[in-house]
């Protein structure tokens, strides 16, 4: 799963962070962004996550 954040003029937001919950509520995985506004979380399994 990859996420790409930018501000409202557009930008790509660098450190933000994020936190991925399953469905049962609990954490899957977190992480910041890089300096290019980008995350990439790995080994996921399928499933709905907020």
């Amino acid at each position: 799963m990859a996420i790409l954040k930018k501000d409202p003029g557009g930008d790509v937001l660098a450190g933000a962070a994020f936190t991925l919950f399953d469905s049962a509520g609990k954490e899957a995985a977190s992480g910041k962004t890089n300096a290019q506004g980008q995350l990439a979380l790995q080994d996921l399994a399928p499933g709905v996550y907020r």
